[in-house]
């Protein structure tokens, strides 16, 4: 069932070895999502959910030039798998953003 809803993401998983990473925004204020290699997710939930102005700085950098990273927010685990696959949708069978982030 998934692999029907979320084809771009199992596209990435399956294609480029990478980890579907989901955790709680800080105050639990919703869920955020990637689908990088796991070291970079790792870092990236370690930040976000670590001290104030890191994780600020970085949630600010992720809605503005970050914005092509495969990494989204939203206020559900249904909301969130949706916005990451639609994100996805534009680089799933492209090459060059991902080399960016290996």
């Amino acid at each position: 069932m998934c692999k029907n809803n979320y084809k771009n993401i199992t596209k990435l998983i399956n294609s480029r070895y990478c980890a579907l990473s989901i955790w709680e925004s800080r105050y639990g204020s919703g869920f955020y999502a990637s689908v990088l290699r796991l070291n970079y997710a790792d870092t990236l939930q370690d930040i976000l959910t670590g001290n104030d102005i890191e994780a600020v700085e970085l949630e600010c950098y992720l809605g503005d030039k970050g914005e092509w990273l495969p990494v989204c927010r939203g206020e559900s685990l249904n909301d969130v798998m949706s916005k990451l696959n639609l994100k996805l949708e534009e680089w799933a069978d492209k090459d060059g953003w991902y080399e960016k982030v290996e």
